[in-house]
């Protein structure tokens, strides 16, 4: 009976289908990824203004620029930046920021620590450009 089955060739027809299936499953979620992070890419971010506190000479700084990654500091570089060992217990966070300023402080990134943070807002008449040499 099964051999009559495998003779008929309806189970390679179910075979086909199911490759043929799986197949577009894949080239749709794809090209759902590719729009997903490519989209990602033209679609404006939050720009943060932020009174940052430099470590250094002690003054008040205005940053703006866009988010783009956080991290969790280990507790060796935590030490070395000043932090108290309650608040590496409860977890150190700096910032990577993206101020694109090249020109004026010649970084177009940099890492600011939580705790320097005096204010953060993301004020709505902010715009970012993009301008080429």
């Amino acid at each position: 009976m099964l051999r009559d089955w495998f003779k008929s060739g309806s189970p390679w027809i179910w075979l086909n289908a199911a490759a043929v299936s799986l197949s577009l499953i894949m080239v749709f979620g794809l090209l759902l990824l590719i729009a997903v992070r490519g989209l990602g890419h033209y679609w404006p971010a939050q720009v943060a203004a932020i009174e940052y506190q430099q470590k250094d000479n002690k003054q008040t700084i205005d940053i703006v620029g866009e988010m783009v990654e956080q991290q969790v500091l280990k507790p060796e570089v935590a030490i070395a930046a000043g932090y108290t060992s309650a608040q590496i217990a409860a977890g150190v966070t700096q910032h990577l920021l993206k101020t694109g300023n090249r020109d004026i402080s010649g970084l177009d990134f940099r890492w600011i620590l939580d705790k320097d943070i005096k204010q953060m807002a993301y004020p709505e008449n902010i715009m970012v450009l993009e301008r080429r040499e």
